[in-house]
């Protein structure tokens, strides 16, 4: 892909915010009212919504037409909330739950929750396609900067259930890309 202009890369954005704030569908005609209020199976059997609420810098192979992100317009409360509301419902639908502890001082902690069982019957099905997923989001929740610390807690609730319950069909590179989306690097990179 060629260098973008700027008022392309603006274009991209717009696209996200509108679809964000319902008011353009994505490359399925869906709206995103629509994947709110869809089941956890309905939802797994969509595909292109991941690429439209969670933008990244880069063309998707599954769905090239997706908006990209950028950094540039900044999102709206509505839009922020939008976001949120999708991100919870996919992390709760491969068995991750955001939780928040408040110390002695009332100051929040968040974290994340994995329910092993749920999580790696969604990650060890034959079809997939969560890790990259999971990649996605991580990579866009750290470039977005407003969530580089919800990226961080998943990241860390994913490499402790490893830890723990090591699954045979996960790879050092998933951990790698995991950890590249997070502290934001190129592995590929000198």
């Amino acid at each position: 892909m060629s260098e973008l202009t700027l008022s392309e890369k603006l274009e991209h954005e717009n696209s996200t915010i509108e679809f964000l704030n319902d008011k353009l569908p994505d490359t399925r005609g869906r709206f995103v009212h629509e994947y709110l209020v869809m089941s956890e199976k309905e939802m797994e059997d969509c595909h292109d919504w991941v690429q439209h609420a969670f933008p990244i810098d880069t063309v998707s192979p599954h769905n090239p037409a997706a908006p990209l992100y950028f950094g540039i317009m900044k999102y709206n409360h509505r839009t922020l909330e939008t976001q949120s509301k999708l991100t919870e419902k996919y992390l709760n639908s491969i068995g991750l739950y955001i939780d928040t502890k408040f110390d002695q001082y009332n100051n929040p902690t968040t974290y994340v929750r994995v329910n092993e069982a749920k999580f790696y019957n969604v990650v060890s099905h034959p079809n997939n396609h969560h890790i990259k997923r999971i990649t996605r989001l991580l990579k866009h929740l750290t470039s977005s900067q407003r969530n580089s610390w919800l990226a961080r807690a998943i990241y860390i609730a994913l490499v402790k259930t490893q830890w723990t319950f090591p699954l045979v069909e996960f790879h050092s590179r998933t951990i790698v890309m995991w950890s590249a989306a997070v502290l934001d690097f190129n592995p590929l990179e000198d």
